[in-house]
């Protein structure tokens, strides 16, 4: 054994659901609510972090554009839940993505600043084995919210860039998130 831990889960830190549900308390307009986060490498080591914008208005400018939330880091309420219903069964990935611009639409939605997860980076994250499905239905995620009114058909503009990257081939896009995170780490 090398005492390489292989679970790619992330790891939640012991104040998360602490300070989630307190902002949630004092905060009983939002309806989606998750953290920033470490990236880790496979021996637990600090490699990078990611936050995102924290307030309503950002994220309502930033969701259009890209997915502004760390899916193991989520909380949401039962009644918005209950109003918008769960993933879509017919959309095969990116679920969370359709959910989330569901979720905007009858609440406000927020991140908090703090680093409450670890979020393994490894090749078999769903997100990077998958990246080509995850792109065209996250593309379509994105045309489903125009398309229902959430955003003004001005927005059609932000299906470019993903389909771009789409484009792109594997090995580019490899080079380029290798870029990111290293600047991420030392930038």
């Amino acid at each position: 054994m090398t005492g390489v831990q292989t679970c790619a889960l992330p790891i939640s830190l012991p104040e998360r659901l602490k300070n989630q549900v307190a902002f949630m308390d004092n905060n009983p307009e939002v309806v989606l609510l998750g953290t920033a986060y470490y990236e880790i490498d496979e021996y637990g080591k600090v490699i990078g972090n990611k936050r995102f914008p924290t307030t309503d208005e950002h994220l309502r400018k930033v969701l259009i554009k890209y997915n502004p939330f760390l899916h193991a880091s989520i909380i949401v309420t039962r009644p918005a839940l209950y109003k918008v219903g769960l993933y879509d069964e017919g959309i095969l990935k990116a679920q969370d993505y359709d959910l989330w611009f569901r979720l905007a639409n009858v609440g406000k939605i927020a991140n908090l600043p703090e680093y409450l997860m670890k979020r393994r980076y490894e090749k078999e994250n769903i997100s990077i084995a998958h990246e080509n499905e995850q792109l065209k239905w996250a593309i379509n995620a994105r045309k489903i919210a125009i398309k229902k009114r959430y955003y003004s058909p001005s927005n059609y503009i932000h299906l470019i860039r993903p389909f771009i990257v789409l484009l792109m081939p594997i090995f580019l896009r490899k080079i380029i998130r290798k870029y990111i995170l290293k600047n991420r780490m030392y930038g």
